[in-house]
C-alpha cells in the first residue's frame, strides 16, 4: 500500500480495440428480496398521482436522483416526446408483477459493473506519471504514430490522458466530450477514496459505494487503514466522518432509497412552491428551530409521501450531523440540495401560501433517541425540611 501513498496523478486510456468485457464478468447482478423492496420504494416517493404509475418525467427524475443514467437518458427522451407529461403514454407501472422496476436496477448495475466499455484509469505514481508525459511528448512529435503502431487501421486510435486532479496536463487522441459525468463523478470518488478522503457527500458515498458493495465491509475498513497509515496525515478516527457510510454500509441500496426520498421530497416542496429554508420552517411545527422524528414524518405525509416510520428514522440518521436525533436547519438545507438537485432559480416565486398561513397536523411518532426518562420531583415534608441547618448572615455588600 506505500505505492498508494505516492499517487499524484491519473492515466486514462482506450486501446484501440473495442472487445467487450462482458464474458469475463460474468453474469447480470440480482437483488436480494430485501433489496427489491427498497428499490420499489424508492421509485414509489415519486408516484406523485399515487396511482401505481410512474411518468416518464418522474421516471427521470428519479433516474437523476440516484445516478440510474441510463433509465434517466431514456425517460428524458421519452418525456420530451409526449404531449401529456405521460401519464397516459408511456407511463411505467409500480405494481407486481408486471413492474420493471427491480430489472431496470439490475441492468443498471450490470453495466456499471461492466465498467465504461473499452475505457480505462490507472492511478500513477509521480516517477511513473513524469515517465508517461515524457512518452507523450514523443509521440506527438512523431504525429501519434509511436502510440498506434501493430495496431489494424480500422481500429480508432488509442486515446491516452494524464490528469491530475480534475486538470488534464497532456493527451494524445483526446475527445473532450468522450466522458460522462457519471463516469467522470465516478473515477473522481473512486481516487478521493483511495487518497483516503473521509469527507464525501451524500452522492459521492452512494456512488462509492456502488463500486465496493461487491467487498466485505470489513475488507473495505482494512484497506482504508492501512493505506491511510501510510500518509503524513493526522490519523483521525473516521467512524464519525461521512466515510463511514462507505466503510460499514453492506451495499448502495439503503443511501439509494434515502436520496430517493430526499429528491421526491424536493419535488413535491417545489410543487407546493416551498424552497428548502422555508420548508424547514413550515415543517418545524414546534417553532424549536431542530426538526425531530415526529415533525419529519408529518411533514412527508404532509407532501403525501407513502413513508414509513423505519424509513424515517433512517433519514433522521443520516441528515443528523451531531447525532442529538435532530435536524438543524443548515442539514435539512444541505440535504435538499446535496448533488446538484437544487431548483432553477425563481423556482419559488409562485408560492401556494406564505409560511405562516401553513398548518402541518403533527402525526406522533417514536423519536429516534429517546432520553432517560426523568424522575418526578418530590415535595418534602415538615419534617424532613426540618433536619435542614440554616444559618443567616447579613450582606456586606451587592
Amino acid at each position: 500500500h506505500r505505492r498508494l501513498k505516492n499517487v499524484i496523478c491519473a492515466m486514462e486510456w482506450q486501446p484501440p480495440s473495442r472487445r467487450s468485457s462482458t464474458d469475463a464478468l460474468g453474469v447480470t447482478p440480482s437483488l436480494t428480496s430485501a433489496e427489491a423492496a427498497r428499490v420499489r420504494a424508492s421509485f414509489g416517493f415519486f408516484d406523485a398521482a399515487a396511482d401505481g404509475m410512474l411518468t416518464a418525467a418522474e421516471l427521470a427524475a428519479l433516474g437523476r436522483a440516484v445516478d440510474l443514467h441510463t433509465v434517466a437518458a431514456i425517460a428524458s427522451a421519452a418525456s420530451d416526446s409526449l404531449q401529456d407529461g405521460g401519464r397516459r403514454v408511456g407511463a411505467l407501472t409500480l405494481s407486481e408483477p408486471e413492474s420493471p422496476v427491480v430489472p431496470l436496477v439490475e441492468e443498471q448495475l450490470r453495466s456499471h459493473q461492466e465498467g465504461p466499455g473499452s475505457r480505462h484509469w490507472i492511478v500513477l505514481s509521480l516517477s511513473e506519471a513524469e515517465s508517461l508525459r515524457g512518452a507523450l511528448h514523443i509521440s506527438q512529435e512523431n504525429g501519434d504514430g509511436l502510440l498506434a503502431a501493430g495496431y489494424a487501421g480500422s481500429d480508432p486510435p488509442p486515446l491516452v490522458a494524464l490528469h491530475t486532479h480534475s486538470e488534464m496536463l497532456d493527451a494524445v487522441n483526446y475527445v473532450s466530450d468522450s466522458t460522462s459525468e457519471y463516469e467522470q463523478g465516478v473515477v473522481r470518488e473512486c481516487f478521493s477514496f483511495l487518497s483516503s478522503h473521509t469527507e464525501f457527500g451524500t452522492r459521492a458515498q452512494h456512488l462509492l459505494l456502488r463500486c465496493l458493495q461487491s467487498n466485505d465491509p470489513k475488507e473495505r475498513q482494512h484497506f482504508f487503514n492501512e493505506v491511510r497509515s501510510c500518509r503524513r496525515r493526522r490519523q483521525s478516527a473516521w467512524e464519525r466522518t461521512p466515510a463511514a457510510a462507505v466503510l460499514q454500509e453492506k451495499d448502495e441500496f439503503t443511501l439509494f432509497e434515502h436520496r430517493a426520498l430526499l429528491a421526491a421530497m424536493s419535488h413535491r416542496m417545489q410543487a407546493r412552491g416551498l424552497s428548502p429554508l422555508q420548508a424547514f420552517h413550515a415543517f418545524n411545527v414546534s417553532r424549536s428551530g431542530l426538526i425531530g422524528s415526529s415533525e419529519l414524518y408529518s411533514a412527508l405525509r404532509w407532501l403525501d409521501m407513502p413513508v414509513t416510520v423505519p424509513q424515517v428514522h433512517e433519514s433522521m440518521r443520516r441528515l443528523d450531523a451531531d447525532h442529538d436525533g435532530l435536524i438543524s436547519c443548515d442539514d435539512f438545507v444541505a440535504a435538499c440540495t446535496d448533488g446538484g438537485s437544487a431548483p432553477p432559480p425563481g423556482a419559488f416565486l409562485d408560492a401556494a401560501s406564505p409560511v405562516q398561513d401553513l398548518v402541518i397536523p403533527l402525526l406522533r411518532i417514536p423519536e429516534l433517541y429517546r432520553s432517560a426518562p426523568k424522575t418526578p420531583a418530590r415535595l418534602l415534608s415538615r419534617e424532613e425540611l426540618a433536619r435542614f441547618a440554616f444559618s443567616l448572615r447579613p450582606a456586606s455588600g451587592f
